[in-house]
């Protein structure tokens, strides 16, 4: 949707509306690769990650992304990956 705002698509418009598709399916696939049960914060945090990389490639500048809080869900998410994942507070990198 932030993409789509940024760069004024609407259902009507033709460049705009395929780049937001092919932007889309691009972070779509690269959280596919993540083979995870559900967990809302590490996808939304990827997404906008993610986003943040591809930005260069679809917007005249690119987006720069810092590194997000250490993740405070681990204790209340039953599937958590724990330092599986990159959010963890124990995660390394």
């Amino acid at each position: 949707m932030a993409y789509s705002a940024v760069i004024r698509a609407t259902p009507l418009s033709c460049w705009e509306r395929s780049s937001v598709q092919t932007v889309v399916s691009e972070i779509l696939a690269r959280i596919g690769e993540f083979d995870a049960p559900r967990c809302c914060r590490r996808e939304s945090l990827l997404a906008l990650i993610i986003g943040c990389e591809l930005s260069g490639r679809h917007l005249p500048h690119a987006l720069a992304a810092g590194r997000p809080p250490p993740c405070d869900q681990t204790v209340v998410n039953r599937e958590c990956l724990g330092t599986a994942c990159p959010f963890h507070p124990e995660a390394a990198g």
